[in-house]
């Protein structure tokens, strides 16, 4: 596939948004319609039609308004699992003028609680399940509660929905931080609607389509990969992953394009139910968080025969998308995250800002219309993220002689375990606490499955329990969501500093990945 030239890029972008510059992003999905009829959402034994599903997704907007006091720019968070519901909510709140706040169902007392704090909400919407985290927190944080089912209608009233135009803010991701503490990612309605005709081309969807995602929706990556199929009238299939689920879904409606990360791929790869099901309609499988090496990506290609498979880089602050490797490449260039999509560019700098050379390495700066517009309430992060105009990704790479970018590091200590991005700052901050620990390191160490695991080592002090590694577990269990806490644990006497006291985790590391060797 021939590519266009930065400058035919950016052309061909602000055409595609020219006509829907300034409205909401509900609004404009609305406008993107042309069969009404045509079925736009599944959830198990509920769908809708487009026309249905802008329905409800207005009147679900008058009864945030009417039922709990919804107001332009309040943040309403949605603690919630994938489902159909879900998504009208989602956009519901947008249309009431409101902001979006979706976060991990799989979040502790202490990290939800953060985020209400943090962002402030006048509303918080859950399933039945997440009930207790809230009620118990409630007398902190002044917040209007409802069940999902409480809050869901389908039938227009005569409340009346507000004008929001393109710069309101649409949603906060919440996403960890070098310090430990989670920020709020703010996107707008505008950044939004740029994001669905810039994944649209780099992802090479092929409109009409059927579309499975059960990407959590409380990421980016989710978003990144349903607004174009909103945006260009496919029908769109949601649901929680299970690997069972994913194979029936898949056979019962034909699925053409899936969304994944490489640890549910090879899930599904060694599944004893691989052969039960039908998976030869899938033509387009679209993977992130990690490159997959080529022998999981054959097994991966044999598991799909009639799919392109497209990995591709991008983070919360970048809208979800900076870069894709095109499947003609996925071999040839394998370990590569591709080519900047449609309308981002993409350098490589030193310490100093400058511009490095052809495959030298530095850190990945992007920049597009995509990007986010700051931190909720940092202004001196969003200034440090965003300088001189240009996203600092915090990843180290470089790019070679055709301009495909590698990723070989990460300024930043982020683990990415089965898709999750984990800090290990914000689980060192946990393991601290525990009264037995001087110092403590967490590194993530490659694994054949979920791509990395979570490696806690620590260095002890004064009397140490029988069972500290079990007391270490059950202290992250209370504090951190449950994909957070390692699965791996050292008791080392020193770790590995430099002359100013910092730890040094790649020798850590290599250390950790020699003496696992010694004992296999």
């Amino acid at each position: 596939m021939e590519r266009k030239t930065l400058e035919e890029s950016k052309k061909w972008l602000e055409a595609c948004v020219a006509p829907h510059m300034g409205g909401s992003l509900p609004g404009f999905f609305r406008a993107r319609v042309v069969e009404p009829e045509k079925t736009a959402l599944i959830h198990r034994d509920r769908s809708y039609t487009y026309a249905q599903l802008h329905d409800a997704i207005d009147a679900t907007a008058q009864a945030l308004i009417a039922d709990l006091g919804v107001s332009p720019g309040d943040r309403v968070v949605m603690n919630l699992d994938n489902s159909d519901y879900t998504m009208i909510l989602y956009f519901a709140i947008q249309r009431a003028g409101a902001v979006s706040v979706p976060i991990n169902p799989k979040l502790t007392k202490r990290e939800v609680a953060h985020v209400l704090g943090d962002c402030t909400p006048s509303a918080y919407v859950c399933d039945p399940s997440n009930l207790p985290i809230i009620e118990s927190l409630t007398g902190d944080y002044p917040v209007k509660v409802a069940e999902i089912g409480e809050v869901i209608r389908t039938q227009v009233g005569d409340v009346p929905l507000p004008e929001v135009t393109s710069d309101m803010d649409a949603t906060i991701f919440y996403t960890s931080g070098t310090t430990g503490a989670p920020k709020g990612v703010v996107h707008t309605h505008e950044t939004f609607i740029y994001n669905a005709f810039q994944s649209s081309a780099g992802w090479q969807y092929a409109f009409p389509c059927s579309q499975l995602d059960m990407i959590p929706m409380f990421h980016v990556a989710s978003h990144g990969w349903f607004y174009p199929l909103l945006a260009f009238n496919g029908t769109l299939v949601v649901d929680t992953y299970s690997t069972e689920r994913c194979f029936e879904l898949i056979d019962k409606h034909k699925i053409e394009g899936l969304n994944a990360v490489p640890a549910t791929l090879l899930m599904m790869v060694n599944s004893d139910l691989r052969d039960r099901y039908d998976t030869t309609s899938v033509t387009n499988v679209r993977f992130g968080a990690s490159p997959m090496p080529p022998e999981k990506l054959r097994a991966v290609q044999e598991l799909f025969p009639n799919a392109q498979l497209l990995h591709g880089m991008g983070q919360t602050e970048s809208g979800g998308t900076i870069s894709v490797l095109p499947p003609e490449l996925a071999y040839e260039k394998n370990g590569s995250t591709g080519f900047p999509i449609p309308g981002f560019e993409v350098r490589i700098v030193d310490d100093r800002g400058q511009e490095v050379p052809t495959g030298a390495h530095g850190e990945v700066l992007a920049r597009g219309a995509a990007v986010m517009s700051r931190y909720f309430n940092r202004p001196e992060a969003t200034e440090e993220t965003l300088a001189g105009g240009w996203l600092h990704t915090g990843d180290l790479g470089y790019l070679d002689e055709d301009g495909c970018i590698y990723l070989v590091d990460r300024k930043k200590d982020m683990i990415i375990r089965g898709g999750e991005n984990v800090y290990s700052v914000e689980i060192e901050n946990v393991l601290i606490t525990h009264p037995s620990i001087d110092s403590c390191a967490v590194i993530g160490v490659p694994d054949t499955v979920l791509g990395e695991k979570i490696c806690g080592i620590v260095v002890t002090r004064g009397t140490v329990p029988d069972d500290l590694i079990g007391e270490l577990k059950d202290l992250c269990r209370r504090e951190l969501a449950g994909f957070k806490v390692p699965e791996l644990w050292e008791v080392i006497d020193e770790l590995p500093r430099t002359a100013t006291g910092k730890i040094q985790k790649a020798p850590l590391r290599a250390s950790f990945l020699d003496r696992q060797k010694e004992t296999q």
